[in-house]
């Protein structure tokens, strides 16, 4: 029964030290994920405080890199290269190495940096904590090789400078202006290969290094300053349709940014007095305000012409913005709504629109008592203006063109078997049915045109013809040659 229970108490026992073991394994295990997590939240009360820098961050990774000094880190019992990742007095270090010789470097990485991708990199600051082993006692040890590592390559400007690493304190490299002589950005130290190098060289006892730590400084390019968005102005969208009432009343006035401003901008304008001459060619004063703000006031004065129904205005601000001013141009619609362009003061320029809101007791234009201003264009030549008023010029009629007198043809005047005629024509046989034929321009000449009598039947005075007596003399000879050459020739095409 002893043997039981003491058999029972083994194995309880034992079931309490695995348990043990693996609740010091969790715990082992989480501590990367809690600092990581910690670290992120530092970087999210950092940005949020507008700060221009991230960290100190810990390393998730560090390896022996043997590119470097004679000695690697982790020969020595007990040293585990990833101790460094954590400020816990339990180091790295190396056994045996003599005095005067460096170790490899120790690569950090993974330190998970989240810099704004607009961020400008302004320094690396890098920290190293000195430790002490159980075997060592108090180290002494100084760094041998301290550099940056950029994309998984240990590069930059050498920052060893025969710095002791005393226990339990940092060591600081860089700062906030230093860039290690390398171009960095937010992609480089956001990266999981980017991270910190370093080599250390024994005092009289072995080097050990308990923890690495490294420091990320930004600047954000400031945010452009928006350019002033003053009430806009605007170019001209003539209407040409009439309208039977007067100006006064009040008016919706949008104005739409086109240059130097964006959005719409929407006014009250009250038009408040008018002067109508018996031309119809009127004046007008009012004043207005915007309507998101009622304190910029403004006053206008402008002028239309009914006849082309052309509107123009300049308004001056009174209140906030007081000397600011805007020209606007524009047509007047049958509705009563008018729209056009404008120009400020500043430069820019807009459309606009005016829409009635409500108006006086509505007032037919006076009569026209006097000469119309309207300037009726010129007609064509030979044209003349048809049923115009006193306003309006009338209908354009043109006399029904004339069609020119047919020439009357000249004849080719025939003599013996020879046409001719007159000088500077040449006796053409080629028109269908030109009996007789038709004198045309052609290469002046002095010399008769003569032309073949082929068309005729030989008779018993010319029985040769066919034969080749061009002359009917009875014999076929020279004569007959060049008569036929000089009909042929003058056949023939030019």
């Amino acid at each position: 029964m002893e043997r039981v229970k003491s058999g029972f108490a083994f194995i309880t026992s034992s079931y309490k030290r695995v348990a043990a073991v693996l609740i010091i394994a969790a715990i082992l295990l989480a501590i990367p994920i809690t600092v990581n997590f910690l670290s992120q939240q530092q970087d999210i009360r950092q940005r949020a405080a507008g700060a221009t820098s991230i960290g100190p961050r810990s390393p998730t990774q560090a390896v022996n890199d043997p590119s470097f000094g004679a000695y690697p880190w982790d020969v020595a019992p007990g040293s585990v290269i990833t101790n460094v990742t954590v400020s816990d007095d339990i180091v790295i270090y190396n056994g045996g190495v003599l005095q005067g010789k460096g170790t490899n470097y120790v690569k950090t990485s993974g330190y998970g940096f989240n810099i704004p991708q607009d961020a400008i990199i302004t320094g690396i600051q890098a920290e190293i904590e000195g430790g002490n082993c159980l075997s060592c006692g108090q180290t002494t040890n100084k760094d041998y090789g301290v550099k940056l590592v950029k994309g998984g390559t240990v590069q930059g400007i050498e920052k060893a400078r025969g710095a002791l690493f005393s226990v339990n304190t940092y060591t600081s490299y860089g700062g906030a202006t230093d860039l290690w002589g390398l171009t960095l950005t937010p992609g480089d130290v956001n990266s999981s290969t980017f991270g910190v190098a370093v080599s250390a060289q024994p005092g009289p006892s072995n080097p050990a290094i308990d923890h690495i730590r490294m420091t990320v400084f930004y600047s954000i390019p400031p945010t452009p300053t928006p350019l002033p968005t003053n009430t806009p102005t605007p170019t001209f969208f003539p209407t040409p349709t009439p309208q039977s009432s007067i100006l006064i009343g009040s008016y919706k006035y949008t104005a739409t940014c086109t240059s130097l401003c964006t959005g719409d901008y929407i006014h009250t304008m009250n038009i408040t007095t008018e002067n109508l001459d018996n031309q119809r060619v009127g004046s007008f004063t009012g004043t207005g305000f915007y309507n998101a703000d009622p304190s910029i006031k403004w006053n206008v004065t402008g002028t239309y012409d009914w006849p082309t129904r052309k509107v123009s205005f300049h308004i001056v601000y009174t209140g906030t913005d007081a000397g600011y001013t805007s020209d606007g141009f524009g047509g007047i619609n049958d509705d009563g709504t008018m729209l056009g362009t404008a120009t400020s003061s500043q430069g820019q320029t807009a459309t606009w629109t005016l829409t009635p809101l409500s108006t006086a007791t509505p007032t037919t234009p006076p009569p026209v008592t006097g000469i119309c201003t309207t300037q009726c264009i010129a007609p064509p030549a030979g044209c003349h203006y048809e049923g115009g008023t006193q306003c309006t010029c009338g209908t354009v009629v043109c006399p029904t063109p004339t069609q020119p007198p047919t020439p009357t043809p000249i004849l080719c005047i025939q003599s013996g078997s020879i046409w001719t005629c007159p000088e500077g024509y040449v006796c053409n046989f080629s028109i269908e049915g030109g009996s007789p034929p038709v004198c045309l321009p052609g290469i002046p000449t002095n010399t008769p045109t003569p032309t073949l009598a082929l068309t005729t039947t030989p008779t018993s005075s010319c029985q040769l013809k066919n034969k080749g007596d061009a002359n009917c003399d009875g014999t076929v000879n020279t004569d007959d040659f060049n008569i036929w050459r000089d009909a042929f020739v003058t056949m023939s095409p030019r």
